[in-house]
């Protein structure tokens, strides 16, 4: 019973830290989007005909590299969010378990009586 507790357990952890890892992966992809944007951004306020091709290339991969950036944030977001739901349903469970068995470790002591 223990051991089965404990399997649970670490796989709550392990759950845990995935999340850690996500969200620290999230964290760096909003910062690498915001960094896109203040480029894309000073390419966007120059009017077209001031642009050279370069420049005009420049801006189009720009906002295609954003794209790509928000895609991957809102699949983190949503990896994120379904990680969460486990952890919080395995955590439900462990405690139900737990709970369940304190009540038959209780009845077995109650049953328990010297003589």
């Amino acid at each position: 019973m223990n051991q089965d507790r404990w399997a649970r357990r670490a796989g709550v952890d392990a759950v845990y830290g995935v999340l850690s890892d996500n969200a620290s992966l999230l964290n760096a992809v909003v910062m690498q989007a915001g960094k896109y944007h203040l480029l894309y951004t000073h390419l966007a306020t120059l009017a077209d005909w001031q642009k050279t091709e370069a420049q005009k290339r420049r801006e189009q991969l720009l906002l295609d590299e954003l794209v790509i950036l928000v895609n991957k944030r809102d699949a983190l977001v949503r990896d994120l969010d379904a990680q969460e739901k486990q952890a919080e349903e395995e955590d439900e469970h462990l405690e139900r378990t737990l709970e369940q068995n304190k009540g038959k470790m209780a009845k077995k002591e109650e049953k328990c009586v010297l003589q």
